[in-house]
C-alpha cells in the first residue's frame, strides 16, 4: 500500500498505533502540522504553561500507564526550558519521547544566535538525542526513538525535527514503522539458584524494590514472596504499591522501614540504584556484614557505590518470579518478628506525634490518607510535607504513586500528577466510567514552582485534588540551618493564599487552619469536585523533629556527610 503522508500525520499515526492516547504540548505554532493530525485521530492534547511541564506531564503519564509518554515543544528557548524535566525522567528511568520542532535548516545560521539542537548538552541526560536529517528518514528516526525510550532501562529520548518536515508529504510504502520492542532479558537459572542459596543461609532477609522493578509479573512475584515466604518488602519510588503497603504484611515505604535494615542479615535489591536516597548502600544504613544480591536490567547499576555478594543482570520482575519458584521448590520461609522488633521504637514515636494548637504535618498526611480515594493515584511533592507523608500514606495499587525523587526537583510532583490525571481521564473515557481523581499532597514552597498549571487543570477539567501544606517557609532549609548554625537565612516565605490563586485560575478551593475541624474539612474536600485545591496552614516548627529525632526522620542525610562535615 502506498500513501502520501505529511511528516506530522506520519508521527501521529505511529503514536496512535503504539497506544498513546494523550500528548502534552506547549503552544502549537511550531508543531501545528503534528498536533492537527493528532487531534484528528482523537488523541487528547494537553496544553501546558511551561516546557518542563510538558515533559514532566509526559513522564507522569508514562509512570501511570506504563506506555510511552510524549511531549511536543520547540527547540529554541523551549528545549533549554525543558532540561529539568528531561533530567528527572532520565534519573527515574521513564520512557518519554520529546518531539522538538526547530527552525528550518536555512534559518539556522541566518537567524540563530545560539545552537538549537543541543545534542552535546542533552547527551548526559537522555538515552538518545538526534536531529532528523531528511523528511524521508522521519519515520525511521521516530521508530528508533520509540524503541530506545522503552527498551532495557527506559528513559527519555529527544527527537528534533525541522518544522518544514512536519508539513512535507512523502510516499509511505507498506505498514507504519512502529517498533516491536525486544523481549526483556531473563536471569539465568544459575543466578537465581545462587540468590536462593544465599537466602537459605540467613535468618532475617528483606527485599528492596525501586522503579526499575515494574509490571504485572513484578507485582505478582512480590505478593507471593511476601505472603508465602515471609519476605518483608521495602518499596521506593514507582515500585510503591506493586504489592499493597501494609504493616501486618511487612510491606513498607523504604523511607519508613530503612531504620530496620541494620537488623537484617540478607537483602535482595531489585531495580534499585544505590544512590543518595539509599545512603549509597553504605554504613550505617547498610551494615558492612549485610549480604546483598542485586538484580537490575542495567549492568551499570550493579555494585555501584557498594560491593554486593551477587550481581544479576536481567528483568527484576521476571527474576523475582523465578526466585519465588526456586524458594517454593526448596521449601524455604522466614519469620518477620525481627522486623516488628526493629520498627517498634519508630512506630511508637510516630504514633505520639500529633497536632497541638496548629496542624502538624503528620496529621495533615493522616487526614489525606483517611479520605483520599485509595484506588486513585497519589502524587507527593515538597520537602517536610513529603517527608511526613512517609509516616502515614500507604499505597495499595501498582503505578499508584509518584513524587519528585530521585532527582528531588521541587514542584515536579505537581506536573507528574498532571500527567497521571490526564492518563486517568483517558482511561475513564475509554472504559465509560467516572474518573478517579489523582491526589497531590505538596508543600507551599514546592507548589509555587508551577503554580500557573492550575489553569491547565481548569481548562482541561483534569481530575486532580491538591492539598497544600502551607507553613510559609522553606521548612527543611529553615530547620536544617537552625540545627547546624543556630540561625537561618533566606528561608521565610509569605503566607500565600493559594485558595484565592486557585479561584482566580478557575479551580475550586477551600482553606483551613484549625486542627479540630481538619477531618471534617478534608472529608468535604474529597467528597467535592475535581479539580480542586485545599490550602492548609500547618505548624512551621513541627519539621524540627524530622531533622533532630532519628526515630521520625524519614529522609536521612546526616550519615552522608564527611565525619568532620
Amino acid at each position: 500500500m502506498t500513501r502520501s503522508m505529511t511528516g506530522g500525520a506520519l508521527l501521529a499515526e505511529m503514536l496512535g498505533e503504539a497506544g498513546v492516547g494523550t500528548v502534552f504540548a506547549l503552544g502549537g505554532a511550531g508543531h501545528t502540522h503534528f498536533l492537527l493530525p493528532l487531534e484528528d485521530r482523537g488523541v487528547s492534547i494537553i496544553g501546558v504553561r511551561h516546557e518542563s511541564s510538558a515533559v514532566g506531564a509526559a513522564d507522569g503519564y508514562a509512570r501511570a500507564t506504563g506506555k510511552l509518554g510524549v511531549a511536543a515543544i520547540i527547540a529554541e528557548q523551549g528545549l533549554a526550558n525543558a532540561m529539568t524535566a528531561i533530567q528527572c525522567a532520565y534519573m527515574y528511568g521513564s520512557p518519554v519521547v520529546v518531539v522538538v520542532t526547530r527552525w528550518i535548516d536555512g534559518w539556522i545560521e541566518a537567524a540563530g544566535e545560539v545552537p538549537v539542537d543541543l545534542h552535546a548538552t542533552l547527551q548526559p541526560i537522555t538515552k538518545w538525542a538526534r536531529t532528523v536529517p531528511s523528511r524521508r528518514d522521519l519515520g525511521e528516526y521516530m521508530r528508533t526513538a520509540m524503541r530506545i525510550a522503552q527498551s532495557g532501562r527506559p528513559g527519555p529520548v529527544v527527537l528534533t525535527v525541522p518544522q518544514d518536515y512536519m508539513a512535507m508529504a512523502e510516499e509511505q510504502r507498506g505498514p507504519l514503522p512502529v517498533p516491536a520492542l525486544p523481549m526483556a532479558p531473563a536471569a539465568s537459572d544459575e543466578a537465581i539458584e545462587a540468590i536462593a542459596a544465599m537466602l537459605a543461609e540467613v535468618q532475617r532477609p528483606a527485599l528492596v524494590v525501586d522503579s526499575g522493578c515494574t509490571g504485572d509479573h513484578a507485582a505478582a512475584a512480590l505478593e507471593r514472596l511476601s505472603r508465602e515466604f515471609g519476605l518483608p518488602v521495602f518499596s521506593y519510588g514507582g515500585a510503591r504499591g506493586l504489592v499493597p503497603e501494609n504493616d501486618s504484611a511487612g510491606v513498607y515505604p523504604w523511607a519508613y522501614a530503612q531504620v530496620a535494615l541494620p537488623a537484617s542479615d540478607g537483602l535482595v535489591i531489585a531495580g534499585a540504584r544505590l544512590n543518595m536516597w539509599f545512603g549509597f548502600g553504605r554504613e550505617p544504613r547498610f551494615p558492612a556484614s549485610l549480604r546483598i544480591a542485586q538484580i537490575d536490567a542495567d549492568s551499570e547499576a550493579i555494585a555501584r557505590n557498594r560491593e554486593v555478594a551477587l550481581g544479576v543482570v536481567g528483568d527484576p520482575g521476571l527474576a523475582l518470579a523465578q526466585l519465588a519458584e526456586v524458594l517454593a521448590a526448596k521449601g524455604l520461609g522466614w519469620s518477620r518478628t525481627w522486623l516488628d522488633d526493629a520498627l517498634a521504637e519508630r512506630r511508637e514515636a510516630v504514633a505520639a506525634l500529633t497536632s497541638g494548637e496548629a496542624i502538624h504535618g503528620l496529621d495533615l498526611a493522616r487526614a489525606v490518607e483517611r479520605h483520599r480515594p485509595r484506588e486513585g493515584c497519589m502524587a507527593g511533592d515538597g520537602a517536610d510535607v513529603l517527608n511526613w507523608s512517609y509516616g502515614a500514606i500507604r499505597i495499595a495499587r501498582p503505578r499508584g504513586y509518584m513524587d519528585h525523587h530521585p532527582m528531588g526537583s521541587m514542584g515536579t510532583g505537581f506536573i507528574l500528577g498532571i500527567g497521571a490525571a490526564a492518563a486517568e481521564l483517558e482511561a475513564a473515557r475509554a472504559e465509560g466510567r467516572a474518573a478517579v481523581p489523582v491526589t497531590l499532597l505538596t508543600g507551599d514552597g514546592a507548589f509555587g514552582f508551577y503554580l500557573a498549571e492550575l489553569e491547565t487543570l481548569a481548562r482541561h477539567a483534569l481530575p486532580m485534588r491538591i492539598v497544600v501544606g502551607n507553613d510559609a517557609q522553606w521548612g527543611t532549609e529553615y530547620h536544617g540551618q537552625k540545627i547546624v548554625t543556630g540561625r537561618h537565612a533566606n528561608t521565610r516565605l509569605s503566607a500565600a493564599r493559594f485558595a484565592l490563586v486557585a479561584q482566580g485560575l478557575g479551580v475550586a478551593s477551600a482553606e483551613t487552619s484549625a486542627p479540630e475541624t481538619l477531618d471534617t474539612v478534608m472529608q468535604d474536600f474529597f467528597n467535592g469536585p475535581a479539580p480542586a485545591l485545599l490550602d492548609v496552614t500547618i505548624d512551621p516548627e513541627a519539621g524540627f523533629a524530622l531533622k533532630a529525632d532519628p526515630r521520625v526522620s524519614f529522609l536521612v542525610f546526616r550519615d552522608l556527610a564527611a565525619p568532620e562535615g
